[in-house]
């Protein structure tokens, strides 16, 4: 059964926060089933990793979606946010009105050798 704080969380505080913050997202679930939801985005962070032949670049996001958005959201699903599509790597946290992931791009970058496939 929901708080008194949950219901006002949801009743208040949510419809503000989508109204201010809120980004338009499409969450796509395992099966390929999209939906159009609005969600709370958080800066990107962006650590490089050095590898054998390059670079790995990891790209973090951290997004919340609301619950009357997308009812159940897997580590199987990914977001589409401003044409990107963002796998979800981990649950950080869930409750009764909302899902908070973590959502990952990884990118490599590769070194430039001399002689290698021709460049100079």
């Amino acid at each position: 059964m929901p708080t008194a704080f949950d219901t006002l969380y949801v009743d208040v505080a949510q419809p503000a926060l989508v109204e201010w913050f809120g980004l338009a997202v499409t969450y796509t679930a395992a099966d390929r089933t999209a939906t159009a939801a609005t969600a709370l985005v958080g800066e990107e962070e962006v650590r490089q990793e050095p590898g054998k032949h390059g670079r790995k670049i990891r790209r973090e996001l951290e997004v919340s979606i609301f619950k009357s958005d997308v009812a159940s959201v897997t580590v199987t699903g990914k977001f589409t946010i401003d044409g990107e599509v963002w796998p979800i790597e981990e649950i950080i946290a869930e409750t009764g009105s909302e899902t908070l992931v973590r959502a990952v791009r990884i990118e490599t970058v590769e070194v430039a050798r001399p002689g290698f496939r021709g460049t100079p």
